[in-house]
């Protein structure tokens, strides 16, 4: 799991960092005050088995925290004003491990967050400091002393271990990395650092930091391929560093001169061999053997010769990296895996004496999955993606729990929810499956649940999901106390099943075949909605704006409306056949104009696009005033919808719903996105629509596009693909999701709209 996430696509949110400070002769640096938060330390909550919550990213000068005057709470503005669209910095949410490494004794580690770098405490899991990055970190290191990190934009950072100050050395390797590798030499003065990109004929070579000098240096003729995962370690004098030639084969090259001091793979015809560490007398310890057997073999660099081939491996293991080497001792943590000829489960670490070349009559230790280890001959650390950190001494048989590191990561299929004042988000997160509410502002993590199963809606302090039992809990954010248990069945994710009236006096939700409706002063069950069938399912629950009227939509295709008459609700019309008989599918929700007076939906009656058909009710008629074919995408005003039509969905229509008439407004084929799914996400000013663009290099973004002209009017960088792209209710944020565990918000301005 731990290689998985190293390798995981980079080259996102590319961001301009503030330039303070020169270092000559080496490249700029960059003061990290900007990306520091003002309380680095973490603020501490109850959590099941989590000790802190870290800190999210700080208020900028273009955060809305920072100047909350000039964001307002309405609406942006509306249909035909002429206003240029900006997105602010990014506040980054969620809290995911990338990449991790031990110092050299295992007393701290140094953690590669995807919204920072933090340097912890092994033992009790306290940050000594944590800093926020533009970034996300490809590869991190620690001598005790410094840390040193690499980012997917190719800034490589340098951190005082004890204070956390630190410089960026800007664009000193590649850009667009997928992987990437740091390590210090044992003495500590220098660190080497190197990755690859993601595509072309770029190599990258490995740059040698010097952080009492504060330069950094390309180390001659060491580039690897696009393609060739680093891997680096330095011999025990700091002369020589072992790494991977452009072929993917070992090399061992001169620190000073960049000349190769041992061309590995001629050494007796080995091949693609890896060098797993150094032990004293220079030598070299490789993995993969000439014939292609597993095992490992002692090399002599000064001399060119094979010291010792280790095969007389102990019945039941085999010999796999990854092998840790201790530092200054012979021992060594070797991979081990079934060999087809035991069927016992056996442990991934096997203690091996390298010196007499055979493993120690010790219990294996345990690490499988681990994202960083740290072994000094005696006891051995392990760091696993979901935040346990083990301790295990050689010679025992089970290891020791520490602690946890607060891991969270916005689980990809799980929903998102808005505040309706649109200040806070609810996610659903792994590991744990744990219910988070964040602080859209600041990026910080406002409460944790663990009692339910998914995020379903929240108003302002109130959050409502799903229990364990099935139950809808609403549970008092500011009080951090349970308001109300309501009955269930509440079904799991899916379509909205659960809405807050605007002016939040009551809610709807889904309890199977009903919608219940809640008085929230009093927590009581106002009514209960029937759908008058046995197997049907509702879902799609929503409120008209002025809170008189409710729709719902049917697992079966129908739609339901429902009127508040005094403290009861009236059905007032349904619509069946809304989806084909074949369609798994839920029916199409429904749509209340800006005014709550007309009701929009869309009916396919057979499993073809051109089928599909928009069905406008009004209820003050009470009846059906239009049925029209296309494909149903926003409310425009009380008169006008707008819609694509149905061959490829390839032009926008403005349509009057009260006469027929269609104008046609552009083609979908002017788009940033021509590809993208039928409908965009559509800001609240019904002007700008929002979606997720790759231009086939690899580079992922969010585009703004103004869909009557299809101009892009702005764009942010995402890196990996996009799972979720979403509008905060008041428009003044955009939201979205990618692969690499990061949920990232930005704010919207509007210049030159004038707040309601």
């Amino acid at each position: 799991m731990g290689s998985a996430l190293r390798a995981r696509n980079g080259a996102i949110l590319s961001f301009i960092l503030l330039l303070l400070t020169a270092c000559a002769p080496g490249p700029e640096t960059v003061d990290t005050a900007a990306f520091t938060p003002a309380n680095p330390s973490p603020t501490a909550i109850d959590l099941p088995a989590r000790a802190t919550v870290p800190p999210g990213p700080p208020p900028t000068a273009d955060s809305p925290s920072a100047t909350p005057t000039t964001m307002g709470t309405s609406v942006p503005p509306g249909l035909g004003e002429e206003v240029a669209v900006s997105l602010g910095m990014p506040v980054i949410m969620g809290h995911g491990i990338r990449v991790a490494a031990f110092s050299p004794d295992g007393e701290t580690v140094a953690i590669g967050w995807t919204n920072g770098i933090s340097l912890m405490r092994s033992d009790d899991q306290i940050d000594l400091w944590f800093r926020q990055m533009p970034d996300l970190v490809t590869a991190v290191a620690t001598s005790g002393t410094h840390v040193v990190a690499l980012l997917v934009t190719g800034d490589v950072w340098l951190f005082e271990a004890s204070s956390g100050d630190g410089q960026a050395f800007k664009q000193a390797a590649i850009s667009s990395s997928i992987w990437g590798d740091a390590a210090w030499s044992p003495d500590g003065r220098l660190a080497a650092i190197q990755n690859i990109s993601g595509g072309g004929g770029s190599s990258s070579p490995i740059l040698i930091l010097d952080p009492n000098a504060g330069t950094i240096r390309e180390l001659p003729n060491s580039g690897t391929n696009p393609g060739v995962p680093p891997e680096l370690r330095w011999s025990p004098d700091s002369r020589m560093i072992a790494a991977v030639d452009p072929n993917g084969r070992a090399w061992v090259l001169d620190v000073i001169t960049g000349e190769v001091a041992f061309p590995v793979q001629e050494a007796g015809g080995m091949g693609q061999v890896r060098i797993s560490g150094w032990l004293p007398d220079s030598q070299i310890v490789v993995h993969n053997l000439p014939d292609g057997d597993s095992g490992l073999a002692i090399l002599d660099v000064g001399t060119d010769e094979l010291v010792m081939e280790v095969r007389d491996v102990p019945a039941g293991y085999m010999v796999a990296p990854p092998i840790i080497l201790a530092q200054d001792s012979p021992l060594a943590l070797v991979g081990s895996g079934y060999n087809g000829f035991s069927g016992e489960q056996i442990h991934p670490y096997v203690v091996w004496d390298l010196a007499a070349g055979q493993a120690l009559e010790a219990p294996p230790v345990g690490g499988m999955g681990n994202i960083a280890v740290a072994f000094n001959g005696e006891k051995i650390h392990y760091l696993f993606p979901d935040g346990r950190l083990e301790r295990w001494l050689v010679g025992a048989s089970e290891g020791e729990l520490l602690g946890r590191v607060p891991v969270y990561y916005p689980n990809l299929g799980g929903p998102l929810v808005w505040s309706s004042d649109s200040m806070r988000l609810a996610l659903s997160t792994e590991p744990g499956s744990a219910i988070t509410i964040w602080d859209v502002a600041t990026g910080r993590l406002i409460a944790a649940r663990y009692d339910g199963t998914q995020p379903v809606a929240i108003d302002d302090s109130l959050l409502a999901y799903r229990g364990l039992d099935e139950q809808l809990i609403l549970w008092d954010l500011d009080r951090d106390v349970a308001a109300h248990v309501l009955p269930g069945p509440v079904a799991h994710f899916c379509c909205e099943r659960i809405a807050f009236s605007r002016d939040g006096d009551l809610l709807a939700y889904a309890a199977g075949k009903s919608v219940h409706v809640v008085d929230l002063a009093s927590g009581q069950i106002m009514a209960a909605l029937d759908a008058d069938a046995a197997d049907e399912r509702l879902t799609y629950i929503r409120w008209s704006p002025g809170g008189d009227a409710l729709g719902a939509a049917g697992s079966n295709g129908t739609l339901f409306l429902w009127e508040k008459d005094g403290s009861s609700f009236q059905e007032i019309w349904r619509w069946e056949d809304v989806r084909p008989p074949s369609s798994s599918d839920f029916a199409s929700p429904p749509l209340f104009s800006p005014s709550g007076d007309l009701v929009a939906f869309q009916q396919l009656l057979q499993p073809d696009a051109s089928e599909y058909t928009v069905i406008v009710y009004d209820r003050s008629r009470h009846e059906v005033i239009l049925a029209k074919k296309g494909n149903l995408q926003q409310w425009l005003s009380d008169e006008n919808l707008l819609i694509t039509s149905v061959d490829g969905y390839a032009y926008y229509i403005e349509l009057d719903v009260h006469t027929g008439q269609e104008h046609l407004v552009g083609t979908r084929g002017t788009h940033a996105d021509p590809g993208f799914a039928p409908e965009k996400i559509y800001a609240p000013d019904r002007v700008h629509a929002a979606s997720s663009t790759f231009d086939g290099s690899g580079v992922h973004s969010i585009a703004i596009t103004n869909w009557r002209t299809g101009q892009e009017v702005a764009a942010a960088y995402l890196g990996s693909s996009a799972w979720n792209v979403h509008f905060s209710p008041n428009g003044r944020w955009l939201a979205a999701r990618n692969a690499e565990g990061q949920f990232i918000v930005w704010p919207v301005f509007y210049t030159g709209a004038s707040d309601e």
